[in-house]
């Protein structure tokens, strides 16, 4: 081989390199993806496996905690007297989901304050874990996550208000990841 061409492929090798090095975001801190979807409410309908859509799983996993009053009040889904818009009996649920599952060490819901974004944070839920939560995938707003405590003893999550700007700040360590949402009434 000539000069030339072991010189073409040393550069070759260096910018893939650079490339692969930029893209697999090294450098730079860990980013946790989270995303918040609306969800119609499900429940298991006898033994056979069928789901209908209106009350909540009683089963494992986040839907039990809920089921179990993790939003005070009666639950999600259950309306009951002294229902009112900011009730969450009234809005759809919202599930957050991240592409891997987190020992979470902070979870933070606040109110985008569009109109002046110098105003101090208005907290609508707040949990805190010191030694990190049970490994988390996904939740609803509101749920009781295992090895997670309110950062104030006794305050539960305030209801959320449709069509109002919310964002969520999650922590599992040094990873950070947020995303924002918005709530509507149920049809």
């Amino acid at each position: 081989m000539r000069k030339r061409e072991i010189f073409w492929i040393g550069v070759l090798l260096v910018v893939g390199g650079v490339w692969i090095y930029h893209l697999s975001h090294r450098g730079g801190e860990p980013v946790m993806i989270v995303t918040a979807s609306l969800r119609p409410a499900v429940t298991r309908v006898g033994g056979g496996g069928g789901f209908r859509r209106g009350g909540f799983a009683r089963g494992g996993g986040t839907n039990a905690a809920l089921a179990r009053g993790g939003f005070g009040r009666g639950g999600p889904g259950r309306g009951g007297p002294g229902s009112t818009a900011t009730d969450p009996g009234t809005n759809l649920p919202v599930l957050f989901e991240m592409l891997n599952p987190y020992k979470l060490t902070s979870l933070q819901v606040v109110e985008v304050n569009t109109n002046n974004p110098n105003a101090p944070d208005h907290v609508l839920w707040h949990l805190v874990s010191t030694n990190g939560s049970d490994p988390v995938k996904n939740f609803f707003y509101g749920a009781n996550l295992p090895g997670m405590v309110p950062y104030l003893a006794g305050v539960t999550p305030e209801p959320l208000i449709p069509h109002v700007s919310y964002r969520l700040d999650l922590e599992a360590g040094l990873i950070k990841g947020s995303t924002t949402f918005q709530t509507t009434e149920r049809p």
